[in-house]
């Protein structure tokens, strides 16, 4: 799946999710606006523009890519769209008819089961972030779940933040808002993150140990 998150995109993956980013200034700059809002989630018709219409070195788009893993994770989880937002999407790439896709559906979120055993992660977006809840069932293992960063410059833990720099600017990832609903009542938990290099973990203390455990982080891009 792709989604279009604030001035770049997010590829959802099996076992992971890559974020490709775009330099604002780049684009204005390549159509001749001063604002770009309009272009966030129409990021085809960008690349269109810079590549077959511009050619000067001053006219190209700056990118960064990056990628996290679930490091261990299942590689074959049950893939579950959810909430289809009404939107229809037509993919006439390359010169085989028989390789474009018409009207495909689009979805606010996409839920993926038993990414590690008892464990679910659900995508969606909010206000131009990316979010994802990893839901921990009873019994599940909290520790086996980490997350791998590749293509970051460097990666840090400031005020409970997980600071991504990039080539073209830092993204944050908020501290990690966890909480159970016991008794039909949402209670916090204490949550963090840990690191180690380029390798990510979360350190939850659970309020009950017979309900699931929401790990919430938002990524700022």
């Amino acid at each position: 799946f792709k989604g279009n998150i604030g001035s770049g995109a997010v590829f959802i993956e099996r076992n992971g999710y890559t974020v490709v980013l775009y330099n604002n200034d780049d684009i204005a700059n390549v159509i001749g606006h001063k604002k770009v809002n309009t272009l966030i989630n129409k990021v085809e018709p960008v690349k269109i523009i810079a590549q077959e219409e511009t050619n000067a070195e001053s006219e190209k788009i700056r990118l960064h890519s990056y990628k996290v893993n679930f490091i261990g994770a299942n590689p074959f989880p049950e893939i579950m769209p959810e909430k289809p937002s009404g939107e229809i999407s037509n993919y006439f790439i390359g010169n085989d008819p028989a390789k474009w896709k018409k009207n495909v559906q689009g979805f606010n979120h996409v839920v993926l089961k038993n990414l590690y055993e008892g464990i679910d992660i659900r995508y969606y977006s909010d206000n131009g972030s990316l979010k994802y809840d990893l839901i921990v069932h009873p019994g599940a293992d909290l520790s086996k779940i980490k997350l791998n960063y590749r293509g970051v410059n460097s990666l840090n833990i400031k005020d409970g933040e997980l600071l991504l720099e990039t080539s073209l600017g830092q993204i944050k990832e908020r501290s990690p808002y966890s909480y159970q609903i016991i008794n039909g009542v949402k209670k916090e938990v204490e949550a963090s993150y840990q690191l180690n290099g380029n390798l990510v973990q979360y350190k939850i203390k659970r309020v009950s140990e017979t309900e699931d455990i929401i790990i919430d982080p938002v990524v700022q891009l």
